[in-house]
Order: structure tokens, then sequence, then C-alpha cells
């Protein structure tokens, strides 16, 4: 469908035919006669609606359904351009577009030579009647109106197809709600009846007042941005009556937004500017991000929400738009919290659902079995799932026969409303089928029955015309996936997944892996993410989970490929989850600046998503503990894509210790420790936060409760001795740190003689040596540990320890350069330059290091304290790593 879009040849870009000599164009009489003859066996004619250069427009009846509908006839010297299959080809790429509020396809064809399309007919008027009418539009109205355009934008970007000629008389009103007319065929057709000509290849395509600059310049590569330029002019026009033009010198859209208009919230007029921004670089470039605004004052009764509530409405996704061009190191990838059943607790979805019996569009009444057999089908299958109550079909079926009966008397029907009258579902599934050429398509939509917004529109099922059965199989397998995954609260910020959902089996074999991944068993995880994409190999989603747990494994190469693999399909991806696609890539290449870019991005695509969490790690470790505790702040720790993850609080801790803020990190220590009683990291980290209060007694009594620990984990009694011993000198407490720190080495020597060799109790022992300056004892131990392991951590503090003694080839000792980890690696560089006495050599290595990014930069200042207080108080080095008068931190 996008290579259709983008492919030259469309009626717009054609040169416009000549009209042959001694030939006219049909009257209207002449055609509306034609016309009301050739098809007088569907559709009765009621009169010509309008009449443009390109097309005619008729009111006609559907004899069949008795319903009114709009018949668009190309006008025959357009037409003469192209063949019918060239025409019903491009005209099924619109036909595609299911939304609540795009005026779509039922039919087109062609009759006698005349190519013609047929779209359903809604009471209303065009925009641009309404804005002659009224001027600048009631506040109420023009929001809710603006966010039924955005909605219907955000969709068919996502779906790869661009209107390209947003303007009001191709937005319809019924009401307080859009539709937008036209949508996915404007390469078809313009139909404004003041255009005359047909656009060349390469001219500017578009309404000249309603043009993007780009379009004026006939760019070539226009895309999404040019439709959210349009947004923009609609949304000043009905706010202000008319179009941006001859602004006062030096103002913005924005100052005068807010002059005319002092009852529009400023939030808003900020994104109506940005999306008027004439620089495609720095145009607001999702309608998902306009969305997300406009929700937040428009609520499902279509009323403001009160002032205290507005002042606060833009969300995280505005504040984080803005990218700084830093730094970022590599990161060990979070995943997604536990599953949480619905039923409106946290999901995209509320039950109970209804399934109503699907619409025949296919002309022929044989057929209509096959909709009653759909919505019972999809009924059972989602009883199935039972995450969610579903209104027996028995239930559903009365309430669709109530609809058709409406609708045969004339009665316009709101299908989802009428099943919420008579079955009380709060979310309801509605459909249609037809028929294109010898195939069935099937085209469905899952609503929210109180707000009337749309929650997924899953693509369409398409099977041979003997093979319905086949069709609504697969429907029912991706309507219970599209269901699942919106009564899921970890899909919760990326409910867009239900507009393109797996088939079942691949949903459950996902969700496992989740379940595993959640606990850190990524090889299993890895299994089940593969086994999803084996069942349904559309589920390119399950495979970008794949590349995460391969990057928790530290199989970078198996990382590659399988990105390798999504970036085939990325056309296939939401922009959330190429821009999760980007910061693993960005890692891969050691593309800091890209990867913290690409993070903020998917924090800002879904505020509420691991991605959130992802930005809050990626931050500490690049000493933005500001940035990190903001975004861990808008998460909720114990719902939805946190539920279960301890990490969460594992980074708040990070945060607050490099703010200063100690009391506050020990409480979320604590927590931490309450509620995961099995993370022993949760013990280091409140002994850090007790040791940078000074607070002795707690510390030594906390202590003293870890002896019931198994004494040969890693995060034992004895690593919380070393920890404390470590931020009590950091903080100045030197004989009390000291104290604690010999303490350790008496625990692991003991430990030791019961355990020879264990290798985490040789690393703790050999720190505690170098934290109290034996570097002959620290010395020998790290060089054994890299000896026998290898690792990045032994091989650093080996190199470190033989700076301290001397050795003027320490650096041969340090693991070989790897992009992944240039920031660590730079960090014990620092500390080597620093032991050599060469201040200002080592106080840039650590200044880039933080810039791109220390995985253990929350423990630094405290772990080299020695190394750290050679440098003393440079205004250069980095605020986290300054540890004279360190335990307050300014604003950043």
């Amino acid at each position: 469908m996008i290579d259709a879009h983008e492919a030259q040849g469309g009626i717009l870009d054609t040169p416009s035919p000549a009209t042959p000599p001694g030939a006219d164009s049909p009257g209207p009489d002449e055609l509306g006669q034609r016309v009301r003859g050739l098809l007088a066996d569907r559709y009765r004619i009621q009169g010509e609606l309008g009449r443009g250069g390109m097309a005619t427009v008729f009111l006609a009846e559907e004899l069949k359904h008795a319903r009114p509908v709009v018949l668009k006839f190309l006008n025959p010297e357009v037409a003469a351009l192209w063949s019918t299959d060239r025409f019903e080809r491009e005209v099924q790429v619109a036909a595609r577009l299911g939304h609540p509020h795009i005026v779509g396809l039922i039919d087109s064809g062609e009759a006698d030579g005349l190519l013609y399309y047929v779209m359903p007919y809604i009471e209303g008027e065009t925009l641009a009647d309404r804005i002659e009418r009224e001027g600048p539009l009631a506040l109420n109205d023009a929001l809710s109106l603006l966010r039924d355009i955005a909605d219907a934008l955000a969709y068919a970007h996502r779906m790869g197809v661009v209107h390209r000629d947003l303007k009001p008389s191709n937005v319809w009103c019924a009401g307080r709600h859009a539709y937008l007319l036209d949508f996915g065929i404007a390469k078809l057709l313009r139909p404004d009846p003041d255009q005359n000509t047909i656009t060349q290849v390469g001219a500017a395509i578009g309404t000249p007042a309603y043009m993007a600059p780009e379009q004026k310049q006939a760019e070539l590569a226009i895309d999404h941005r040019t439709d959210l330029y349009g947004w923009g002019l609609l949304a000043f026009e009905m706010l202000t009556g008319e179009l941006p033009r001859n602004l006062p010198a030096g103002s913005t859209p924005y100052d005068v937004l807010v002059q005319r208009r002092p009852d529009l919230a400023p939030e808003v007029a900020q994104v109506i500017d940005r999306c008027l921004e004439p620089d495609l670089a720095r145009r607001l470039d999702r309608a998902e991000i306009i969305l997300k605004s406009l929700d937040s004052l428009v609520v499902s009764s279509r009323a403001m929400v009160p002032e205290a509530v507005r002042r606060h409405a833009l969300p995280l996704a505005l504040a984080t738009l803005v990218v700084v061009a830093t730094s970022v190191a590599a990161v060990m990838v979070g995943r997604p919290g536990s599953s949480e059943s619905a039923g409106g607790a946290g999901g995209g979805l509320s039950g109970p659902v209804a399934v109503a019996a699907f619409t025949n569009e296919t002309g022929d009444p044989a057929l209509d079995t096959w909709g009653r057999m759909a919505g019972d089908w999809l009924t059972q299958g989602l009883q199935e799932i039972g995450t969610v109550e579903v209104v027996p079909w028995t239930n559903a079926r009365q309430a669709s026969d109530l609809i058709r009966s409406r609708q045969l008397n004339g009665a316009a029907v709101d299908p989802v409303q009428v099943l919420l009258e008579e079955t009380g579902a709060a979310s309801v599934v509605t459909g249609s089928y037809y028929l294109v050429n010898d195939s069935i398509q099937f085209r469905v939509q899952i609503s929210d029955a109180v707000s009337g917004s749309l929650l997924g529109a899953p693509p369409a099922v398409v099977a041979s015309r003997d093979s319905i059965h086949v069709a609504v199989r697969t429907l029912r397998d991706r309507i219970k996936g599209a269901v699942a995954i919106l009564t899921d609260a970890r899909f919760q910020p990326l409910t867009e997944l239900a507009s393109h959902p797996p088939l079942y089996l691949a949903y459950q074999a996902f969700d496992h892996g989740l379940e595993r991944y959640n606990e850190q068993d990524y090889s299993e995880a890895l299994v089940e993410f593969r086994r999803a994409y084996d069942l349904d190999s559309t589920f390119i989603v399950s495979m970008l989970y794949a590349a995460t747990a391969h990057w928790n494994r530290g199989e970078y190469q198996s990382v590659d490929s399988v990105l390798s693999m999504v970036r085939r399909h990325e056309n296939e991806l939401s922009d959330y989850h190429r821009y999760q696609a980007d910061f693993l890539e960005a890692f891969l290449a050691g593309d800091g600046p890209r990867a913290l870019a690409a993070i903020r991005l998917a924090a800002a695509a879904a505020p509420g998503s691991e991605a959130v969490y992802r930005l809050a790690d990626v931050a500490v470790k690049m000493d933005r503990p500001s940035e990190a505790l903001a975004a861990l702040e808008s998460l909720e720790p114990d719902r939805g894509t946190m539920r279960g993850w301890s990490a969460y609080w594992l980074v708040m801790t990070h945060a607050l210790h490099l703010l200063g803020e100690h009391e506050r990190e020990l409480e979320a220590a604590r927590t931490m420790r309450r509620q995961y009683p099995d993370r022993r990291i949760g013990l280091a980290l409140e002994a850090r936060a007790l040791g940078a209060l000074g607070d002795v007694a707690a510390l030594d009594s906390m202590i003293d409760d870890a002896r019931s620990l198994p004494p040969t984990t890693y995060w034992s009694q004895g690593a919380a001795m070393v920890v404390a011993g470590e931020e009590l000198q950091a903080h100045g407490w030197a004989d009390e740190g000291r104290t604690r720190l010999e303490e350790a080495l008496v625990w692991f020597s003991g430990q030791l003689e019961l355990h020879p060799g264990e290798r985490r109790h040789r690393y703790w022992l050999a720190s505690a040596h170098y934290d109290l300056g034996h570097w002959e004892e620290s010395a020998a131990l790290f060089a054994a540990l890299a000896g026998e392991y290898g690792r990045f951590g032994y091989r650093g503090m080996a190199a470190v320890s033989a700076a301290r003694l001397g050795d003027d080839q320490a650096e041969r000792l340090l693991p070989p350069p790897d992009a992944r980890a240039s920031g660590s690696l730079g960090a014990y560089r620092g500390r080597i330059a620093a032991i050599r006495g060469d201040t200002t050599r080592a106080v840039i290595l650590l200044a880039d290091a933080v810039e791109v990014g220390v995985d253990d930069l929350p423990w630094l200042h405290a772990t080299a304290f020695h190394d750290l207080q050679l440098l003393g108080g440079s205004s250069a080095m980095p605020r986290s790593l300054m540890v004279n008068g360190w335990s307050s931190r300014p604003a950043e």
C-alpha cells in the first residue's frame, strides 16, 4: 500500500489532457441522465451535489440498503487517462483506510467507460461552510473537531498514507465531529470546484493557500509532516477565522493565538505553533503528539477539563521533543512489567465487550449469513481469552438486528451507541465485508463505546470468495490478539499495537516471553520471542524484544543480526518501536548522540512506557539526574509497565544519590527492599544512602541484620560493609568509613577460608584493599581475577591498581576499546592520569567519559574516591565526581 502511494503516476502527477477538437464535456443534465441509466439497478440518483474540473458528485440512494450515499464520477476527459484496472488499484489504497473520522470508500467501479467510487453520506457541512457562517469557532467545538482530525491523521500516517491537501473544504463537520474527505486518494483526485487543471509531475500539489512551504517549492520529499502543517493551518483558521498571513512584525502564530484567543490553553497554542514551523526539521513530526495534548483537554463528553488540570495538560511528549545533542554509553536494556488483566484496569479496553454482526457491503444478499457468523465466531474467540467480560452473542445479535431494522427504515444509526444502550457494552467490535473481484475483504474496528474513540483497526483480512471461512478464522485470531493487547496493562502506552495485532497464539508465546524477561531469564525469553515470530511473521515487535534479550546477554552480534531483519520490515513498526530499534543500533555503532535522541523520542511517543524508564537509566549514566528523576516520577512504579520491575527503584536511588537528596534516596531504597526482598542489591542501596547521611547507628544495625543473608551472594553482608565504608569516606566521615572497610576485610577473609577461590568474595576483598590504600594487595587480587575471567571491571581495576604501584605500562591491562563501553573505559583512563599527576588530562578524560555515559557513575565518586581526591575541585569536573563538598548538588 505504501509503495502504491509513493509511486509516481497518479492523476495529480499526470499532465492534463487536452480536450479533443469538437469534443465537449457532457453538461450536468446529460451526465446525470447517463448515470441514472447506467446504475439504475443499484442506485437512485437524487441530484447533483457539485461539479469541478476533476469530478462530478451526485447524491444517491443505495437501493440494497436503502441508505443515502455519495457517488463521485471522474469527468470523462480525466477518465480517459486511466484504465479501469489502474483506477481500481489506486482506489483500493484508500479503501483500506478504515477509521471513524475518515470518510471511507464503500465501492468503486466502471460503468460504460465512466470511473466512479461510492462514499457514505453524512449529514452536515464542510468546515469551510461552517467557518464562513460562524467565523472563529467556539473553543470546545474547535478542539473537538481538531482532535478528530488529528486522530485520523495519526492513523493514516501509520498506514503510510499522506493526505497532502488538508483544507476546510476537505473536512466534513457533523455536529462536533470531523471527518476527512478524499483521504488516501490525494494522488487521484482534487475535489476543489475552483481547480480546473491537473498537476504536472514535479509541480506543487495541493491548494495554494493551504500548502506547506515544501509543497510550494514542489519538493519530492513531501511526507507526513506536510499534513501536520495543514493541521496547524486548519487550527489557526478555526480559532481566528483567518489564515496566518501577514502576521505582525516579529510575531509568531503562538503570539497571535494567545492574544486573540485568551480562552485557549497556551499548551495548545504551542502545539499549533510547532506545526506551523516552516522548517521541516523543526516542525512537530507526529500526529500522535497532537492527539495526546488534545486528549488532555477534550474529555469523552467533549467538554473542557477544569483550569487546574488544563495548566498541566501538556504531556511529557512535548517536553522531551527538544533533543539536546549529547552522548550516551552502552546501557542494559530495560523490560516491560508483568501482565495485568484489564476489564479496564490499566489496559486500553474496558469490558464488557460486544461484537456486532458484520455489515454486508458486497451487494450480494446470498452472503448476508457471513456477517452474523463473523459476529458469532469473534464473540466465541473473545470468550476464550478470559481477560475481559464478553456480551453473549444472543444479546449482541438482537442489538444488531435492531440496528439493521432502523437502517432499513431510513434512520441514521450509530451501531456503537446502540450496542452500548442495548447490551451495556463498554467496548464494541464492528465490521464490514466487501467484494473485491473474486475476493472477500473483511474490515473491523474496536471502539470505546462511552467516548466513541477508536481503540484499534487491524488491517483488512482478504480471502477468496469460496474460502470466506478462512478469512473469518484469521480475523478472529487477529481480534483476539488485539483485545489481548488492549487488556494488557504492559501495552497501555502502546495501544497502536492493536491496529497491527499478532495472531492470538503468537501473542501467548510473546506473553510467556515477557514473563521470563521479567524474571531476567533472557535465554527462555528469547525462545518464546522467536516462537511468537515463527507463529506470526508479521509480529516484528517480538523480534525487537528478542534483540533486547540478546543485548542483555551480551550477544551483540546477534543483536545486530536481529536488528537487520527488523529493519527490513520497519514500515510495519510504529514510530515508538522504530525509535527503540534506533536506540539499540546507536549503541552498537557507538553513536551516543543518536542513542540519546532515539530514547527521548521513544519516551515522547509513549509516555508511561518502558522507554521512559530507559531514558532515566541513560540520563543517570550521563550525570543528568534531574532529567532521570522527572522521567521516573512520570511513571507509576506499581502499575502497568513498571509493575514488578525492581530496577525502577534502583535507578530512582541512583538519581536521588547524584542529586544529594539522601533522605529520599533512603526511602526509595527501603521501598525496594520491602517490595523486592529477593533483590539483594537493595541492601547495598540502603547502605549507600545511610553512609551518605553519616547515620552510623542505623548503618550498623542494618548491616547486623544482614547476617542471615546467604554469604556467597554478590550483594552480601560483606558487600554492604564495603559500600558503607566507601560512602562514609566520600562524604566526610573518614574514620567511620575506614572502620567498616577493615571489618569487611575480616569478613571476606573468613569467607574465603570457607569458600576458597570464590570469585565474588575476591572482588570485594580487592575493592576494600584499594579503598584502604593497600595498593599491592589490591593489584595482586585484581590481576588474578582479570587473568582468570577477563571481565571488563576486573581488567579496569587491575590497570588502576598497577598505576598506583608506578607501572608506566598500566594501560596494557585495560580492556580493549569497545564503542559500547567507551565511557567506562574513559573513566579508567582518567583515574590512571590522575594517579600519575596529569591533572589536565585526567579532567578531560573524565568529563568526556561522563558525556558519553559511564555505567557505574552513581558509585564512582566513592569507589574512585582516592583517585578523584588527587584532582581537587576543578570546575571542569563533572558534578558527580567532585568529591570535595560533594554531599549536595546544585541544580543542573
